[in-house]
């Protein structure tokens, strides 16, 4: 399970939970950001234990550092590369313990993990620790509860837990930039939205209700970079229609065919609602009919005590999830009108969800624990057990949700 990356607009589409969106180290919701400190900001000590530095730190052993903010840094392996600056995109393998030697995450036999520093991507004792290394080089990172997921844990993070990182920093790369472009050459439409079409592209024009596959990379107006797909060579689908969060990002699909690229500037009446200006460079991968949930007649479902209305659609031959697993899992999510909003499947990645933890809607939860490893299922979620009167995102109030899942594969947390 990776309990790195804070997921933003795009993770999930917020489908599974607004716990599961800051899932992936994630910076945890409440918890200060830190600045970004230098060698200069810290106490660092020698062999001898002599330490040189600012008087705000202080050393904890021989060899390690322990930073203003609370990090405590040890060096295993001094990097022979370029120290990161913010803004950069840095590969990290790493693995995270508990302070009793329980270990929560690991990328060791992944590919290494993939963020922008300084960015609140990530957990901030994850954002300071890397920003000490040189690239190479290899370290411990001993991330109070305050730098990580604070009182409120996460998944099998317990509240106000010390976490222990190793860690490698594999590679620094400096910041993309947007293409320039000049003014000139942008079109505006009535909306507001600026776009410059690289390539229109010649395969089919997506519309409202198509499951589209892109590439994207994303920056503030300043230049700011906030996130690529292409860096992580995960492409991203989502249904076009399925969201208003971001209008103007289907506003800009729209002009483009399969293949076609473009360069998007989202004001923010486009945008989130964040007040931001966002700028876009994203390929339009593939436009498609989206999937349809698997026909069950009613009688075929079974309705729990809470009202999950569930049909196993192949049952499985392994442990059904227990409190304190770890299932690893694929899903796709309808509306009741057959309005597709999300889909693990789709994107070729699937979940990995702690049990036990509340970090899902109560239904998903209920729902992933009655299928067995190996095991297919649809369940309906009324929404008491979903998003309620209030719904979220794309998911209107008083919702029932569909999903389908796959459980993959069991972890036992026992």
């Amino acid at each position: 399970m990776n309990l790195l990356r804070k997921n933003w607009w795009l993770a999930l589409l917020l489908v599974i939970s607004l716990a599961l969106a800051a899932c992936g180290p994630a910076a945890s919701s409440g918890v200060a950001q830190p600045n970004m400190p230098g060698l200069e900001n810290s106490e660092t000590a020698d062999d001898a234990g002599h330490t040189s530095g600012s008087s705000t730190a202080g050393t904890t052993s021989t060899g390690s550092t322990t930073t203003a903010s609370g990090l405590q840094y040890v060096e295993i392996q001094a990097g022979t590369g370029p120290m990161p600056q913010p803004g950069d995109m840095v590969s990290v393998h790493y693995t995270g313990t508990l302070e009793d030697g329980t270990e929560f995450d690991s990328s060791i036999g992944r590919e290494p993990f993939r963020f922008t520093l300084g960015q609140g991507q990530v957990i901030p004792g994850w954002d300071e620790g890397i920003a000490l290394m040189h690239e190479g080089g290899k370290a411990t990172l001993i991330i109070p509860s305050e730098l990580g997921y604070g009182a409120a844990g996460a998944g099998p993070i317990p509240p106000d837990a010390t976490l222990i990182f190793e860690v490698e920093l594999v590679d620094v790369q400096p910041t993309p930039k947007p293409t320039t472009i000049d003014a000139a050459d942008y079109t505006t439409t009535d909306s507001g939205l600026k776009y410059y079409i690289f390539e229109e592209g010649d395969g089919d024009a997506p519309k409202t209700g198509d499951m589209l596959t892109v590439d994207f990379s994303l920056w503030l107006e300043d230049g700011t970079f906030l996130d690529s797909t292409i860096d992580r060579g995960m492409p991203y689908t989502f249904v076009m229609g399925s969201d208003s969060s971001l209008p103007g990002l289907d506003e800009g699909l729209a002009l483009l065919k399969e293949g076609g690229r473009a360069q998007l500037t989202l004001p923010p009446q486009l945008a989130d609602g964040s007040g931001a200006t966002y700028i876009f460079e994203i390929t339009l991968l593939e436009a498609a009919e989206p999937p349809t949930p698997t026909a069950v007649a009613d009688e075929d479902f079974t309705v729990t005590e809470s009202g999950l209305k569930y049909f196993a659609i192949s049952e499985g031959t392994g442990a059904t999830p227990q409190a304190g697993d770890t299932v690893s899992l694929h899903y796709t999510l309808w509306l009741e009108d057959g309005t597709m909003i999300d889909s693990s499947v789709q994107r070729g990645t699937p979940l990995d969800m702690f049990v036990g933890a509340s970090s899902t809607i109560p239904g998903f939860e209920e729902g992933v624990m009655l299928t067995k490893e190996g095991g297919k299922a649809q369940f309906i979620v009324p929404p008491e057990l979903g998003y309620g009167s209030t719904g979220g995102g794309p998911i209107p109030p008083n919702a029932n949700l569909i999903f389908e899942i796959e459980v993959l594969d069991i972890t036992s947390g026992q």
